[in-house]
């Protein structure tokens, strides 16, 4: 484990997960993982976050970075994988959703530094719609061992209230790109999709939590894009059209194994912005 005394917050560097459970614990959980923090830096200059006392690099863990195949034909992506790095590995070529969304985050600079663990953890990132559409399942680590969660499960505990994460997201896992029947769940406020149009409703507005959205949009699907029979379609609608968090961000897919005519949808509505955006 490396320690680094800094002008800020002390930065502690361990070098394997089982390390950085202990300090976790050690600092009763105060010990905040992080890996490009580009959205904490944003979080803590604008004032919405407090900086923490103690930072967990999660960098110099090894394989937290991997992108492979897994025999099942599913995609693992370790946590720490950046943004740009997911974007370009040949093994994320069979999940075009993912791709489409991840391009849409940010400038190619924040996606060189930022990371899908953290996207997710964040509980607003805009991979989340994506992931959500193609029943992305979390791999934790909680001290002892790993175990996996849905993604929807997850965001729902985060939906409910649920206490502060104290486990490290090791990484999360993609089912092979023709074995999901469909869209998976909503999280945040989401509307249905109409029978049979390819068209799907999402709440707007920048209310935070599950309460009431103060508008709404639509989000057209009729410009998906399809292949191997499986279709998808990704929105994102912002205060401009680049380099920008999103207001709304909405994803779906589908196959032959989903309902004729009834395509499910979700979205994923973002909490209050920063105050000077990203």
């Amino acid at each position: 484990m490396s320690l680094k005394e800094t002008a800020g917050p002390l930065l502690l560097q361990p070098a394997t997960l089982e390390e950085a459970w202990r300090l976790r614990w050690r600092h009763g959980f105060a010990a905040l993982p992080v890996a490009g923090g580009t959205l904490l830096r944003t979080q803590w200059e604008n004032g919405v976050l407090a900086p923490p006392s103690v930072l967990l690099d999660l960098r110099r863990i090894g394989g937290l970075a991997d992108i492979g195949p897994q025999p099942d034909g599913s995609l693992r992506i370790g946590s720490q994988a950046t943004l740009s790095a997911v974007l370009k590995a040949p093994a994320s070529a069979g999940w075009p959703l993912l791709r489409e969304a991840l391009r849409m985050i940010a400038a190619p600079g924040v996606r060189n530094l930022g990371t899908l663990g953290g996207n997710i953890a964040s509980a607003v990132g805009d991979s989340l719609p994506a992931l959500l559409a193609l029943d992305a399942e979390l791999e934790w680590y909680d001290g002892a061992s790993l175990a996996g969660q849905s993604l929807e499960a997850w965001l729902e505990e985060r939906r409910a209230g649920a206490a502060p994460e104290r486990r490290l997201l090791a990484a999360v896992t993609l089912p092979a790109p023709g074995g999901a029947a469909g869209a998976a769940g909503a999280a945040g406020e989401a509307g249905g999709a109409s029978e049979g149009s390819g068209r799907a409703r999402a709440a707007s507005g920048n209310g935070a939590g599950a309460g009431g959205a103060e508008g709404a949009c639509a989000a057209d699907f009729s410009g998906g894009h399809a292949s191997g029979g499986r279709w998808h379609a990704w929105r994102k609608i912002g205060r401009r059209e680049s380099f920008t968090p999103a207001l709304v961000c909405v994803a779906a897919a589908g196959g032959p194994a989903a309902p004729v005519g009834a395509p499910r949808a979700v979205a994923y509505k973002q909490k209050t912005l920063p105050k000077n955006g990203w």
